[in-house]
């Protein structure tokens, strides 16, 4: 019988690293931090990130609002410079 030939070499046999058995104790461990605490941690970088958000937020409203302020009193200038050269 003859060799098989390839013209690519044939794939490589898949093989599964050796794991030990992971046994549960019994009982379970006993979390570093009560749930209370986990929570109110939780909280706080919550309460953090929601007022970055909103410090973000503010920012952002308080130079819209100042570019369109800006924006009509330059036009008010101009009107009232408009009418004092028209006025004879």
């Amino acid at each position: 019988m003859e060799e098989k030939q390839y013209i690519l070499p044939p794939h490589p046999v898949a093989c599964i690293p050796y794991k030990e058995e992971i046994v549960c104790p019994e009982t379970p461990a006993a979390a570093e931090e009560s749930l209370a605490e986990l929570v109110r941690q939780a909280v706080d970088e919550l309460r953090i990130e929601l007022s970055a958000e909103l410090e973000t937020q503010v920012r952002r409203v308080r130079t819209e609002l100042h570019d369109e302020l800006q924006s009509e009193i330059l036009k008010e200038m101009e009107l009232d410079s408009d009418a004092k050269i028209k006025k004879p």
